[in-house]
């Protein structure tokens, strides 16, 4: 007897039936639909985990402020300015070299991690964001002031000019008019929010209450730190 499980003898053989060209690209246009929708999605969620890790980054920074002001009589960090971006002559207040990663390095660690020499060395870590870094205008800027946030080091008051008479630095931290609206750190870019701003035409922000948030750009506003670096203060 036969053992072949073929009826129709040894000659019938089971045949395996290929893709058709035009069943092929059906597929290809179907794969292609789906990235289409799942693309944005993705690219909207990267953004959303860096504007989570940068906030989360100024909250750490935001605790060793306030180890700070606990160790140093309720003071807030007596910072040399606003960072190593400015001039060294522009408006000091101190002799040395020191401006915020210093100063509460004794709490959070120093910021060697950081510093890079050249943009292609920028990367993100607690004092820069993953965001900010990425935009091609400032990443030079970034790698001059060692961090991608700013010390609130003196105001801008509105239609006075520097609030030099009562400074961020080395000021009682209890003296802020509202702390939850009070900066003490933001970010750069922070000018022309239509084309720099980081977190979706804003910027991040910490305030002198510990939180950290969001701060929409205004269109209308070219320089966020010329109309709100003094909210809270005054």
């Amino acid at each position: 007897m036969s053992s072949n499980p073929f009826p129709g003898g040894d000659d019938c053989r089971r045949t395996e039936r290929a893709f058709t060209l035009i069943e092929l690209l059906v597929v290809i246009a179907i794969i292609g639909v789906l990235a289409s929708l799942l693309l944005p999605a993705l690219a909207s969620a990267k953004k959303k985990s860096h504007q989570a890790y940068c906030i989360n980054s100024l909250r750490q920074l935001g605790i060793g402020i306030q180890l700070y002001a606990a160790d140093w009589d309720s003071r807030y960090p007596l910072c040399r300015n606003w960072g190593r971006q400015w001039s060294p002559t522009d408006h000091p207040l101190r002799a040395d070299f020191n401006y915020l990663p210093e100063m509460i390095a004794q709490y959070l660690g120093s910021n060697t991690l950081n510093v890079a020499t050249n943009p292609a060395g920028l990367r993100p870590g607690m004092y820069n964001c993953p965001a900010g870094i990425k935009v091609p205008t400032m990443q030079n800027l970034i790698v001059a002031n060692q961090t991608s946030y700013v010390w609130n080091h003196i105001y801008w008051i509105p239609g006075v000019g520097y609030g030099t008479a009562k400074p961020v630095s080395g000021r009682l931290d209890a003296d802020v008019l509202d702390n939850s609206r009070a900066t003490l750190l933001w970010e750069v870019p922070y000018w022309t929010p239509t084309q720099n701003m980081p977190h979706n035409l804003g910027i991040n922000t910490l305030y002198a209450d510990g939180h950290a948030a969001r701060f929409p750009g205004n269109p209308a506003e070219a320089d966020w730190w010329r109309y709100h670096s003094s909210d809270g203060w005054e």
